[in-house]
């Protein structure tokens, strides 16, 4: 899966359907229940709504402070450039999913991992790349993977960490239901989102869910 293509490809889904998508708008405060609805502040102005969810992974708790044990970390990665040959088939995971790498459809090898070489210095909102990690990275690609590609990009995502393995998703407490959330997915987002994003559209839409019990509460 290419995570643009699909977030365009939805994008253009949601406005064929009627929904306004606004870019660049970045939320700068949680969102307040005031009176029958939502007030969500954005560096644009307000937004007034009936329901509002925070779909957010790394940084959850700086919109939804109930959601504090959710926890931002940066992952860091690399991409080499093209390789004229195959090295890798399929996606491979070492180390119980610790490192992480694949190679592209344009035969660049994409590796991360080693992110508990980045210490206290991984817990942060900072998408910043870590130097120790990084050298790390580059090691692994020569000495595990025998290839000697140059590396042409090295990059951090944030993600949320909850302090146990099960991610955050229902209504916020003290909302009345009109706020709910999702996210700390411990890394596993690319599965995990796609579920929980259900149960919270059931939750909006229909006011229950068969599959909310597969989750935590935001507050646990």
């Amino acid at each position: 899966m290419h995570p643009v293509r699909w977030l365009r490809a939805l994008a253009r889904s949601l406005e064929a359907r009627g929904a306004r998508v606004f870019e660049h708008s970045r939320v700068v405060g949680p969102p307040a229940v005031e009176g029958d609805g939502v007030r969500v502040r954005t560096t644009a102005g307000a937004v007034w709504c009936d329901r509002a969810v925070v779909a957010v992974d790394g940084d959850l708790a700086a919109l939804v402070p109930s959601a504090r044990s959710v926890r931002p970390r940066r992952l860091n990665m690399l991409a080499t450039a093209p390789l004229r040959r195959a090295v890798l088939p399929f996606p491979v995971y070492a180390r119980y999913g610790h490192e992480y790498v694949h190679q592209t459809a344009d035969g660049r090898i994409a590796l991360g991992g080693f992110s508990d070489l980045d210490g206290d210095a991984s817990w942060t909102a900072r998408a910043e790349v870590s130097a120790p990690v990084q050298a790390r990275l580059d090691r692994w690609l020569t000495d595990e993977l025998r290839v000697d590609a140059p590396v042409t990009h090295r990059w951090a995502g944030v993600v949320g960490f909850a302090e146990d393995p099960l991610p955050r998703c229902g209504p916020v407490p003290g909302s009345a239901g009109r706020v709910l959330a999702l996210g700390g997915y411990n890394g596993t987002g690319n599965v995990q989102a796609w579920v929980a994003s259900r149960v919270v559209a059931e939750l909006v839409v229909t006011g229950a869910s068969a599959s909310a019990g597969l989750y935590a509460s935001v507050d646990a």
